[in-house]
């Protein structure tokens, strides 16, 4: 499954703490967002920003949402806990494919200001993790070898 870009936005804007009002600055500039998320994000904000998170529906700020409110928030709730599940998936496998090719976990080596490598940490900043090497890079660097073998010109058996 391949996550966007936008969608990745707005679950770490979610995760840094701040709450759906984080969201709102990603959903101005966002036109491919339909009115109803828009709306059903406003709901979850109001909501979040009127008590602390939990089931019970009861305390909606002045007013009961209705059943269809109901189902969206819940169907929202249960998507957001999948999504952070695979982007919790996808930094492991990231943190992997760093570990095995001896890159900087935390920018890859991108970001001068990376407190972990200073934007040195490209593939082979440091020595590859074993494991990972072989069981990510390995197996594709020995098909890359392979078809660059058989595009290479055959030698003449006259000479």
């Amino acid at each position: 499954m391949t996550i966007d870009t936008k969608t990745l936005a707005m679950m770490a804007a979610l995760q840094s703490g701040k709450g759906f009002e984080s969201l709102e600055p990603l959903l101005a500039e966002s036109n491919d967002v339909s009115e109803q998320t828009k709306s059903l994000i406003q709901l979850l904000s109001t909501q979040q920003a009127g008590r602390p998170r939990h089931d019970d529906e009861a305390g909606w700020a002045g007013s009961q949402p209705t059943r269809r409110q109901q189902l969206l928030l819940k169907r929202s709730r249960r998507t957001i806990e999948k999504l952070e599940q695979q982007l919790e998936e996808a930094f492991e496998i990231i943190d992997q494919f760093s570990a095995a090719v001896g890159a900087c976990t935390e920018c890859f080596g991108d970001d001068p200001g990376c407190p972990e490598c200073r934007g040195a940490g490209k593939p082979g900043w440091k020595v590859p993790v074993g494991k990972d090497f072989e069981w990510m890079i390995k197996p594709a660097a020995e098909r890359y070898e392979l078809a660059q073998r058989r595009r290479l010109p055959k030698p003449d058996s006259d000479h």
